[in-house]
């Protein structure tokens, strides 16, 4: 099916107000800091640890610290997600920190040490800070099996991640664009009807015509 030009210029127009309108929603994206530090943990096991005995001890760290008591208790000490915590349950904001936290370990040579790394990502730069450095505290409870040392204590965000505002846009042009296709296929049956009617009109004008010459 062919569009007209008139119809053309709806869904050319549709676009571009689609995008103009996703504009200020991309602006109004939070920015977002991260904050990061790191401590080395020191094995106290005689004989150094096997590849699998060190990502175990990594999954009981991360499981001790991104528990759902640890981070409720963080999340009402530290006032976060104060928005989010008047419409959603306190479990749904619990996995959302969870995914704004990031722990990995990296392992040194003589498997008897490894970096632990904690990242957090959040519109405050100085609540970020301070679930970094919670975190931090958190490793050095009693009852683990390794010994830990600051390497690099949680750093003060300066300014924020640059933000992927493209999908938003996009989004708007896409939008705008299917209006503009729907406002365009309307279009079309009147354009065509009244051409129907224009053609009937020439053939009566013509067959009456030709009546009048016989």
């Amino acid at each position: 099916m062919q569009f007209s030009t008139g119809a053309l210029r709806i869904v050319g127009a549709m676009a571009a107000i689609g995008t103009l309108l996703a504009i200020p929603a991309s602006r109004s994206m939070p920015d977002r800091y991260v904050s990061m530090a790191a401590k080395v943990a020191v094995s106290t096991a005689p004989d150094p640890l096997t590849p699998r005995q060190l990502q175990d001890r990594i999954a009981v760290m991360r499981s001790d610290l991104l528990g759902r008591g640890t981070l409720s208790e963080m999340i009402q000490t530290l006032d976060l997600y104060n928005s989010q915590r008047q419409r959603i349950p306190m479990e749904e904001i619990a996995r959302q920190m969870r995914k704004d936290i990031d722990l990995w370990g990296l392992f040194y040579p003589d498997h008897k040490r490894m970096a632990l790394w904690v990242k957090f990502t959040y519109p405050d730069r100085y609540k970020a800070q301070a679930v970094v450095s919670r975190l931090l505290t958190l490793m050095d409870e009693p009852g683990r099996p390794e010994k830990l040392e600051m390497m690099r204590p949680a750093n003060l965000p300066e300014s924020p991640i640059p933000q992927q505002r493209w999908p938003i846009l996009v989004g708007g042009l896409v939008a705008g664009l299917g209006v503009g296709v729907i406002l365009a296929l309307f279009s079309q049956p009147e354009r065509a009807s009244r051409k129907t009617v224009e053609l009937d009109l020439y053939r009566d004008t013509d067959a009456a015509g030709g009546h009048r010459r016989n």
